[in-house]
This record gives C-alpha cells, sequence and structure tokens, in this order.
C-alpha cells in the first residue's frame, strides 16, 4: 500500500505500475497510475488529517488524467469531503455525463456502469456525505448551489430511511 505523508515534489517521478492497462499513465513530471492513490485517500481518509488529505487531494489532482471512469467519481466524493462544493459539482458533473458526452472517445465500445454507479455513489456519499461510522448512519450533506434539495431512500439494518436535503437541513424519517 502506498501512503505518502507528503505530496511528492515536481521534480520527482513516481511510477506506480499496479496492472496497467493503456492510457492509464499521465505523462509529465510525475508518472502515476491514477486508479491507486485517490482510492486509497477515499477508502483510508480516517488515516489522515483534513489538512494531509486536502493537501494530497490538491496536489494529485492536477496530475490525473482521469481517463479511468471511476476517477471523477472518487475525485468528487473527496472534493465534497474536503468542502470544494466547486471541485465535486464538475467532477460529479464528469461521472454523469461520461458516456453522454463521450469524454474518452470510447463510448462505441460500450457503457461505462461504473461510472452509472459513482453517479450514485457521487450523490449519496458526496453530497448527502453518507458514511457509517461506529455503526450508524451518519451525514455531512454539502448540497450544490444549484440544488433546491436531494432526497433518496436508503435499506439500512432492515429499516427503509427516507432522506432529504435541502438548504435548511437534513430530515431522516423512517
Amino acid at each position: 500500500m502506498l501512503f505518502i505523508s507528503e505530496p511528492a515534489p515536481a521534480s520527482l517521478s513516481l511510477v506506480i505500475f499496479h496492472g496497467f492497462r493503456r492510457g492509464s499513465l499521465h505523462f509529465g513530471s510525475i508518472l502515476k497510475f491514477e486508479r491507486q492513490l485517490h482510492p486509497r485517500l477515499y477508502y483510508f481518509e480516517d488515516e489522515f488529517t483534513h489538512e494531509e488529505l486536502k493537501r494530497h487531494y490538491d496536489f494529485y489532482e492536477t496530475l490525473t488524467v482521469h481517463e479511468s471512469s471511476l476517477s471523477p467519481c472518487i475525485h468528487s466524493i473527496l472534493a465534497a469531503k474536503l468542502g470544494d462544493e466547486k471541485r465535486a459539482y464538475d467532477f460529479y458533473l464528469r461521472t454523469a455525463r461520461l458516456d453522454l458526452n463521450d469524454y474518452n472517445n470510447d463510448t462505441r465500445d460500450g457503457l461505462h456502469i461504473t461510472s452509472m454507479a459513482g453517479t450514485w455513489m457521487t450523490i449519496i456519499k458526496g453530497f448527502a456525505g453518507m458514511e457509517v461510522k461506529n455503526d450508524q448512519l451518519t451525514f455531512k450533506p454539502l448540497l450544490p448551489k444549484n440544488w433546491e434539495s436531494l432526497s433518496f431512500k436508503i435499506n439500512f439494518r432492515d429499516k427503509v430511511k427516507h432522506v432529504f436535503i435541502d438548504r435548511l437541513g437534513l430530515k431522516i424519517n423512517e
């Protein structure tokens, strides 16, 4: 597993090869496999302080080409957790419209099901801020400024919860 306490200096060449596939590397001052670092920040965010998470996100996001269909989704969720509404929303749009706009110029080969699921994840885990902490469902909403509200149902511990978020706050009904 790769954890870096400080973002790499621009002069350092970092190569991470875990299951290389065509189109996954960004060639520049840093070479990296984009599906590796940000998912680790996402899955192990509790291992980082808010400042460390923000520093890593800000540094490595500029070096990521977002060719992986999961990349914009993870970046959107992390941006929402960091309170960066603009980047969260921009990456949400890229996630939701990946195939509609044919961003990767490969829709002719088939649809990106991961991006479709990533759209749901971006809304629920990003903008609603839903997580399970200490066996409890928790929320830290970040409603995009051009949305009036957000609502969804989720089955948690065999109970259907109705979640509603607007500018006034969060409401959960069973």
